[in-house]
């Protein structure tokens, strides 16, 4: 236990599932520069070891220490945040380090654009056009009004990472989403009535303004990603993980193959 009596940073994960023979995550990241159509690069990074602790502290987050293969395979069972200091992240979780290219969803994470499907096009399907305009009442909810062709607007504009999807896109005429531009406006989220700017999920303990201020800074710097199980940097430890797929998964969105 040395190791993690004197870490002052180290790594933070959080398993979210395994499915088709892939292990999906969450991580604390570090924006790592830009990608196509504005999309930021970014890669798990070291983080303050009391902050982290603080914080899951204060919004109720379980986590726990994985410093050797032991603590790795009773991890997988858990669904919950870990920490694991750089000498053994970097050599036995090497595969969770690596740079993702990724989109940006309205609660604020960041999607490995390899895990969003359609979401990372800028195609807008049929049927999703048609639930936003349902949701909108067919109006558009700058101007409110309901004559005329409606378009569809990233809120989070597509050129700077946004993605496509329900959450995303809003009703506009021509001339709001003209004088829209390609500029990010987060009161539009407000006007469709969409949750926006931090994951709930992250909160177990009462929403306070403290606690949603911890949710914020938390969500604005989390990268949800996925690697395969047979990566050949993977060691025995991971067969304990392999083994969840075949339990059922029903909290594992569709959409994205992880925990929302």
């Amino acid at each position: 236990m040395s190791v993690v009596r004197t870490a002052k940073a180290a790594y933070a994960f959080r398993f979210d599932a395994t499915r088709s023979r892939y292990f999906y995550y969450r991580t604390i990241s570090l924006f790592s520069g830009h990608g196509e159509h504005g999309r930021d690069v970014r890669r798990s990074d070291p983080i303050s070891v009391s902050s982290f602790e603080f914080v899951m502290d204060r919004i109720g987050e379980p986590f726990m220490w994985v410093q050797s293969d032991d603590d790795l395979a009773a991890w997988g069972s858990r669904y919950s945040w870990m920490l694991t200091p750089a000498p053994y992240a970097e050599t036995r979780l090497a595969g969770l380090l690596e740079k993702r290219v990724c989109v940006k969803s309205p609660i604020g994470l960041f999607w490995d654009v390899g895990i969003r499907g359609r979401a990372a096009s800028r195609r807008i399907p049929r049927a999703v056009r048609q639930r936003v305009l349902t949701r909108d009442k067919n109006r558009c909810i700058g101007c409110g009004s309901d004559g005329g062709e409606l378009t569809m607007d990233h809120v989070i504009p597509f050129s700077r990472g946004g993605e496509t999807t329900e959450g995303n896109l809003v009703s506009l005429c021509q001339r709001c989403n003209q004088s829209d531009g390609n500029q990010h406006h987060p009161h539009l989220f407000a006007l469709a009535g969409l949750h926006h700017g931090w994951d709930p999920d992250l909160l177990k303990t009462a929403l306070t303004s403290e606690t949603k201020s911890y949710a914020v800074m938390l969500s604005q710097n989390i990268l949800v990603s996925r690697v395969r199980l047979n990566e050949s940097w993977m060691g025995p430890p991971w067969s304990a993980l392999d083994a969840v797929s075949t339990r059922a998964l029903s909290d594992v969105a569709t959409s994205g193959g992880a925990r929302s």
